[in-house]
């Protein structure tokens, strides 16, 4: 029988973060071609970036400390399913994932940082 066990990740490093107004945000993110999804949790829209796999990272990875190379986020207070780019050219979902722990708690991180006291 197959055993299976549960190995959480203990850190998640953030290596770049910038904020950008949601018009930004979405413009530069909601077309066709972009592999990274829209996600919101807790009044924040934001995008991550990861890097490139490398055998190195991913070892890391599976000791649990993630690396994100690129955050990028916009103040979005109310959850929307959709956002549409201002040139109404393209829309993209928004992922909601606020039931997620860890973006749950990388949301009230992300909120005692000083790129947030600017906002």
């Amino acid at each position: 029988m197959t055993k299976f066990k549960f190995s959480p990740i203990k850190q998640i490093s953030i290596h770049q973060i910038f904020h950008t107004s949601e018009n930004d945000l979405v413009n530069r993110f909601s077309h066709p071609e972009n592999p990274y999804p829209l996600m919101w949790v807790d009044g924040i829209l934001f995008v991550r970036i990861p890097f490139t796999e490398t055998e190195s990272l991913i070892n890391r990875e599976i000791k649990g400390h993630i690396h994100w190379k690129i955050l990028e986020f916009a103040k979005f207070d109310i959850y929307q399913k959709t956002i549409t780019r201002s040139d109404g050219l393209y829309t993209s979902p928004i992922i909601n994932v606020s039931a997620n722990d860890i973006f749950s708690s990388f949301a009230k991180w992300l909120k005692t940082q000083k790129v947030w006291e600017n906002i």
